[in-house]
């Protein structure tokens, strides 16, 4: 292995577990912090549906009728997947697809 190739894979590491905490961070955030859980999840909603393309605002209907279990919901995705990327779970068949 050259001295390169090794030096890349460190990055690609470093820089995996660094997405991962920010997946777990913003996981936590929707998931224990509960001035987001009641308001900061619907405020995103709501700049989200006036920014997105008109043909996918009905996405944004969905999310906003139970704002409360879809924050969980993704929370709960961020978190597992924050885990994931720190552990190194499937990031080899990810890199050689």
């Amino acid at each position: 292995m050259k001295y390169s190739e090794k030096r890349l894979r460190q990055v690609l590491a470093a820089l995996r577990v660094l997405v991962g905490l920010i997946y777990i961070y913003s996981g936590y955030e929707k998931l224990f912090d509960a001035m987001f859980f009641e308001n900061g999840f619907m405020q995103r909603l709501l700049v989200w549906e006036v920014n997105v393309a008109p043909w996918y605002s009905w996405m944004g209907h969905i999310l906003s009728e139970h704002t409360h279990r879809w924050a969980a919901f993704f929370g709960t995705v961020e978190l597992f997947i924050g885990v994931a990327l720190l552990l190194g779970l499937a990031t080899r068949p990810a890199w050689w697809g």
